[in-house]
C-alpha cells in the first residue's frame, strides 16, 4: 500500500495527474486560444488560491508537445517579480528567445534581432518598435506567442508610472500583424485593475474575455478524494457531505483539510475529520483573512459596501443586494441564495468567522485612516450584538459531523447546488454571553510571560508526540513573542490563546498523557485568564 500523501502539493501550482476537474474552464481557454482560428486574449479572475494559476498552467504551459505541434509558444511571467514596464517587455522577449532556442528553431533574422534588442538599452518607443519587428517575423513563420501573466493585480502598481503600458500592451495583442495572446490571472477584474493604476481611460480590458473561476463542483470533489483510495481511504457519504458543507468546493480549503486527513490516517489508520480540521483551521482562517482584505480594498477603490453586506448576511439581516454588491460577493463564492430569495454565507465555519472574529478584526484591517468605514463596521456589530463578543470555538466535533448526506447521484458539473442546512438566523440572543472585552484588557507583562513560559515547559516535558507538541506550543510561543513587544496587540494574543485552547481540546483526552497535561495546565491558564480577563481559557 502506498504511504505517500497524495495531497502534499497543496498551496502550489498543480498540473498533470494532480490536476482535477475544471473541464468547462479548460474548454473556455482552449476555445479562446488553442482551438480558435483567430486566437484572442482571456482574463481568468477569481478568489485567492482558487486555482487560477494551475488552470492556466495545465492548459497553456504543461501540454508543451501539443502546443508546439500547433506552432504555439507559451510562456509564464510572474508579474510581482517585475519592477517596471520596460523590464516586463524585456522579460517577455527573453522568454520567447529561450523557447525558440530550446526547440532548436533557427532563423538568422530572428537571432540578430533578439541579440540586438536584449543587449541595447533602448527607450520604450524604440524597444516596442524592435519587438514588433520580431513579432512580425514570428507571425510570418506561422507561430503564435501566448504570454501568461500571473498575479496581474500587481499591474496596478508596476505599470502605474507609465501611462503607455496598458495601451501598448493592447496594441501588441490587437494588431494582427504582430499579434500575441495575453492570458492574465488576477483577483480583480481587469477594469478594476485599470482604475487603480490610473489607466481607466484605456480600452485594454475590452479585448479580453472575462472568465470567473468558481470553486470545485461536487463531481470534482469526488474525483479529488478518489486519489486517496490508493492508501486505503474511502470516505463515506456522510464524510463527503461534511467536507462539502465546510468548504463548498473552495480548492485550497479542501486541499489543506485533505492533507491533514491523510497525514493522520497514515499514522493512526483512522479517518478523523474533526482532528484534521483542527489542524487545518488556522489555514482556513488565513484564507478568509486574505479574501476579506481583498474585499476591503475593492470596496475602498470602487465605493462599494460589500463587507457591510457580508456582515449583515452573516447576522441574518440583509435581504437584498444591489447588482455590484452581488457580483463581487458571488465572484468569490462567499454566499449562496436561499429559497426565500435571501442569502447565506457559503459555510457555517465562515459565518462564525464573520460573526465572532469580525468585530475585533475587521476594523483593524480597515484602519483608522478610513474613519467613516471603520465607524460604520463597528456600529453594525454594536447594533446587532450589543457590547458582547462571542469567543466560543467555531465548532465542536458535533457541529462538523452534523447530519447530512452527500448523494453522488445528485452531482452536477455546475457545482452550484447548495447542501440543505438549516442554519437559522443569528441574532444578539444567540451571540449573548460576553466572555471578554478586548478594549478593557490590561496586560501585566511579567505575570503573563511567566504563565506562558510555564505552559511551554509543561508541553515540552510531556509525553505528547512531536506533532502534538508542535501544534500546542506554536500558539503559545506566538502569543509570548507578541507579549514581549513594546506595544503588544491584545487581539493577536487572545487569538493565539483561543487556538491553543481549541488545539488542546482536540487531543485525545482519554489518554493519561493528555489528562496529566490538562491537570498541569490549569494553574498557569487561570493566571492568564485573570490577567487578561479571559474566562474561555479556564479548563
Amino acid at each position: 500500500m502506498n504511504n505517500t500523501n497524495p495531497f502534499s502539493f497543496y498551496g502550489s501550482i498543480v498540473y498533470g495527474e494532480d490536476f482535477i476537474g475544471r473541464h468547462n474552464d479548460v474548454k473556455a481557454i482552449r476555445q479562446r486560444i488553442i482551438d480558435s482560428p483567430n486566437p484572442n486574449c482571456i482574463g481568468i479572475v477569481g478568489a485567492p488560491r482558487i486555482g487560477k494559476s494551475s488552470l492556466i498552467y495545465q492548459t497553456l504551459i504543461y501540454p508543451e508537445g501539443e502546443l508546439l505541434k500547433r506552432r504555439i509558444v507559451s510562456l509564464r511571467i510572474n508579474l510581482p517579480d517585475i519592477e517596471n514596464y520596460v523590464q516586463f517587455l524585456k522579460k517577455v522577449i527573453l522568454e520567447i528567445r529561450k523557447n525558440f532556442q530550446e526547440m532548436s528553431f533557427e532563423d538568422e533574422s530572428l537571432s540578430k534581432r533578439f541579440q540586438g534588442i536584449l543587449s541595447e538599452n533602448l527607450p520604450l518607443f524604440e524597444l516596442l518598435e524592435e519587438f514588433k519587428i520580431i513579432l512580425i517575423r514570428i507571425r510570418k513563420l506561422n507561430w503564435l506567442v501566448v504570454v501568461f501573466i500571473d498575479e496581474f493585480d500587481a499591474a496596478r502598481y508596476i505599470f502605474r508610472e507609465d501611462e503607455r503600458a496598458f495601451n501598448s500592451l493592447r496594441d501588441l495583442a490587437y494588431d494582427p500583424r504582430w499579434k500575441i495572446c495575453l492570458v492574465t490571472a488576477s483577483r480583480r477584474t481587469l477594469s478594476e485593475i485599470l482604475i487603480k493604476s490610473r489607466a481607466d481611460i484605456s480600452t485594454f480590458h475590452g479585448i479580453f474575455l472575462n472568465h470567473v473561476l468558481q470553486p470545485f463542483s461536487r463531481n470534482d470533489l469526488v474525483a479529488f478524494f478518489s486519489r486517496a483510495k490508493d492508501i486505503g481511504i474511502n470516505l463515506s457519504s456522510q464524510e463527503m457531505w461534511t467536507i462539502w458543507n465546510y468548504t463548498k468546493g473552495h480548492p485550497y480549503l479542501i486541499s489543506t483539510w485533505a492533507f491533514h486527513i491523510v497525514n493522520l490516517f497514515l499514522s493512526s489508520k483512522k479517518v478523523d475529520l474533526y482532528k484534521a480540521f483542527k489542524r487545518s483551521e488556522m489555514e482556513f482562517i488565513n484564507y478568509y483573512n486574505d479574501i476579506i482584505k481583498l474585499i476591503i480594498d475593492i470596496d475602498n477603490e470602487q465605493g462599494f459596501f460589500s463587507l457591510e453586506n457580508l456582515i449583515n448576511i452573516s447576522l441574518g439581516k440583509k435581504e437584498k443586494l444591489t447588482s455590484p454588491e452581488f457580483s463581487l460577493l458571488n465572484r468569490y463564492s462567499l454566499m449562496e441564495q436561499t429559497k426565500n430569495t435571501g442569502y447565506k454565507l457559503f459555510s457555517p465555519h465562515f459565518e462564525k468567522y464573520i460573526t465572532d472574529r469580525g468585530r475585533s478584526l475587521f476594523p483593524t484591517m480597515i484602519g483608522l485612516e478610513n474613519k467613516e468605514k471603520y465607524t460604520r463596521i463597528s456600529n453594525i456589530y454594536n447594533y446587532y450584538l450589543g457590547n458582547s463578543i462571542n469567543t466560543k470555538s467555531y465548532h465542536s466535533e458535533g457541529d462538523i459531523m452534523s447530519e447530512g448526506s452527500f448523494n453522488s447521484n445528485e452531482i452536477t458539473q455546475t457545482g452550484n447546488i447548495g447542501v440543505g442546512i438549516n442554519q437559522g438566523s443569528i441574532d444578539a440572543e444567540n451571540i449573548a454571553g460576553a466572555v471578554y472585552n478586548s478594549s478593557s484588557i490590561e496586560i501585566e507583562k511579567k505575570e503573563v510571560l511567566e504563565a506562558l513560559e510555564t505552559i511551554i515547559k509543561i508541553l515540552n516535558s510531556s509525553s505528547l508526540n512531536e506533532e502534538e507538541k508542535e501544534d500546542t506550543t506554536s500558539c503559545i510561543e506566538t502569543a509570548k513573542r507578541e507579549v514581549e513587544k513594546e506595544i503588544p496587540k491584545k487581539e493577536k494574543i487572545i487569538k493565539n490563546l483561543e487556538w491553543f485552547k481549541e488545539t488542546v481540546e482536540s487531543l485525545n483526552d482519554s489518554t493519561e498523557a493528555v489528562q496529566g497535561i490538562v491537570s498541569k495546565l490549569k494553574g498557569p491558564c487561570i493566571v492568564l485568564a485573570k490577567a487578561l480577563n479571559l474566562s474561555f481559557l479556564i479548563f
